[in-house]
């Protein structure tokens, strides 16, 4: 009688699904504790930032960007206005030092050259007092540069802005404080519209000058 050759080979063991399932828990659910113990921690500290801004803001600067003077005519058809607006910007220290600095220079050009103070650079920023901890920063920020530019050369736009919006008011509506108000604010939101791309708001407009006749 023949012999079986398969008779003394043992079969194969069949894995265990549990083992497989535990094994799986051991590796991958350290890695899945760890995750989520990192994403609180991450929330944690903005929720301390987030509170460390409320509590202490950041200190800041009110800087204008001054516009040439414009004669509009009026709505009425025999009246006009003669206005010369300042933009305002909320800027720290830091960037309003830097923002001055080459708004002076546009100005006034060979004065800048002359006092060395002009250019792209800005001057160097003051050190920081030894335990001031709002003046850590001591270079402009990209922001505040871009919105120079963008200011720079988009003057034109800014003015038919300007003169888009007065045109459309009467004299009579000019006198009123409120309306005066609306007008004011309606520049604020068109001009903001331009500088959506910088991510910078207008924060208020000055008139320097404002005669109706």
């Amino acid at each position: 009688m023949a012999e079986n050759p398969s008779a003394d080979v043992a079969a194969p063991k069949k894995k265990n699904p549990l083992m497989a399932v535990l094994l799986l828990a051991v590796v991958v659910g350290p890695l899945a504790v760890g995750g989520m113990m990192m994403s609180k921690k991450q929330k944690a500290m903005q929720a301390q930032l987030e509170k460390q801004y409320e509590d202490d803001p950041p200190e800041v600067e009110v800087c204008t960007w001054p516009m040439p003077v414009q004669t509009v005519n009026l709505a009425d058809g025999n009246r006009y206005a003669r206005i010369k607006l300042e933009l305002a910007f909320e800027l720290d220290p830091v960037d309003a030092k830097y923002f001055r600095t080459e708004v002076s220079a546009l100005s006034n050009p060979e004065g800048a050259k002359e006092g060395g103070g002009g250019g792209h650079g800005g001057g160097e920023a003051e050190p920081a007092a030894e335990g001031d901890k709002k003046a850590i920063k001591k270079e402009p920020g990209q922001r505040v540069k871009n919105l120079l530019e963008l200011l720079h050369h988009h003057q034109s736009e800014l003015n038919d802005l300007l003169i888009d919006e007065l045109s459309g008011r009467t004299f009579e509506t000019m006198l009123r404080p409120n309306d005066k108000r609306a007008f004011k604010d309606a520049l604020v939101k068109r001009f903001g519209h331009l500088l959506t791309e910088v991510k910078m708001e207008v924060h208020d407009i000055y008139f320097s000058e404002f005669v109706m006749q």
